[in-house]
């Protein structure tokens, strides 16, 4: 990679080797026709799945914001390297 000096020293450096934990963001989408019993089913499923794998945190899953053709929700966790 190639960056100017002026870009570099007007940047904020991170080193990411030193992070123990890496949080993850993910965005999922559930169309407007889905059912209430489901919507509200779907937060605690994305918990079990995140919790499931291995050295992996949940941190929350919550409605996020109205799409053009879903509800969109967003899963927050972090993992271990």
């Amino acid at each position: 990679m190639i960056f100017s000096n002026t870009d570099l020293t007007n940047s904020r450096v991170r080193n990411y080797k030193r992070m123990e934990k890496r949080r993850v963001v993910f965005k999922l989408g559930v169309t407007y026709q889905t059912p209430l019993e489901k919507l509200k089913v779907i937060p605690g499923v994305i918990e079990s799945v995140i919790k499931s794998v291995k050295d992996t945190t949940f941190d929350r899953a919550h409605f996020f914001s109205y799409g053009d053709f879903k509800l969109e929700l967003e899963d927050i966790g972090s993992f271990r390297e």
